[in-house]
């Protein structure tokens, strides 16, 4: 006994048409499931963008804390540097006051009017001399 040769194509063409079936199901689904993907991603774009432009702000906000640290340390090794020509410039400007309130003490002491002698002779008034005098500097 035998296979009966309508019975195997028969089988090839159900096996071929299921196939095809499945593969045109397979095809839709794809299609279906690209589909809501696109929709998906545009409508989720938005929040990308903001979370893309959070990032940024956030690595330039990081930068803009580490520079100001930097500078914050720089500052504060320069005021301790000063500190000791600070005390000094105090100190001399307490020694001026000092002096300044001697100075002071002693103006106070001077009179306020001093008696000076009256002038009693204008002295003459002075006349050029008189000169003749011949030169030949300019040819003559």
């Amino acid at each position: 006994m035998g296979i009966d040769p309508r019975r195997v194509l028969h089988i090839g063409v159900l096996m071929s048409v299921s196939t095809a079936a499945y593969a045109l199901a397979l095809a839709g689904v794809t299609t279906l499931q690209s589909t809501a993907d696109r929709t998906l991603i545009a409508a989720r774009a938005p929040v990308d963008r903001s979370v893309r432009d959070l990032a940024l702000r956030h690595d330039l906000l990081e930068r803009a804390v580490r520079d100001s640290t930097s500078r914050y340390a720089e500052i504060q090794d320069r005021y301790a540097r000063l500190g000791p020509a600070i005390a000094d410039l105090e100190s001399n400007i307490g020694d001026l006051a000092t002096v300044s309130q001697r100075i002071t003490h002693s103006a106070a002491q001077l009179p306020t009017r001093v008696a000076l002698p009256a002038v009693r002779v204008a002295p003459a008034a002075a006349s050029a001399p008189r000169v003749h005098a011949v030169t030949s500097a300019s040819g003559g």
